[in-house]
């Protein structure tokens, strides 16, 4: 039961990540992962604090909790909680969010209109890309 999610958050180079667990998170994982970010906003450039900002705003009112909430750190190859939904990882060093297999800046995901639609499955990842391309090039 529950559902199990995670996400990994990058505040330095190299391959070293903080890893977070919500055991109850996964339904509301793309929400609670926009509203969290657009939280941390003010502090983006400090990357210290916009990880900070991030995590707590993720575990919300449930510091207190024994349960529901889990964080370690380890390698982004190495997922060391379950995972029942698409894996987050939130890069503060490039200001980049992977959402599954998509990669979005951070503007662009708490825009939310085209990044809910391709982590949703509403727009393919060559659509994604082409829209990605289209935009750098100005089109």
């Amino acid at each position: 039961m529950g559902a199990r999610t995670t996400w990994a958050i990058k505040t330095e180079d190299g391959n070293a990540v903080v890893w977070l667990y919500s055991h109850w998170g996964g339904e509301s994982k793309f929400e609670d992962t926009q509203e969290a970010l657009k939280q941390a906003e003010p502090r983006w450039e400090d990357v210290s604090y916009g990880a900070r900002i991030f995590i707590s705003q993720i575990i919300g009112k449930q510091w207190d909790s024994e349960t529901g909430f889990g964080i370690t750190t380890g390698t982004l190859d190495e997922v060391p909680f379950e995972e029942e939904y698409d894996l987050v990882f939130v890069d503060f060093t490039r200001k980049m969010i992977t959402y599954g297999r998509f990669e979005f800046t951070f503007s662009e995901f708490i825009d939310g209109k085209e990044a809910y639609r391709t982590a949703a499955g509403k727009m393919t990842f060559d659509e994604n890309y082409q829209n990605r391309a289209n935009a750098k090039a100005g089109a």
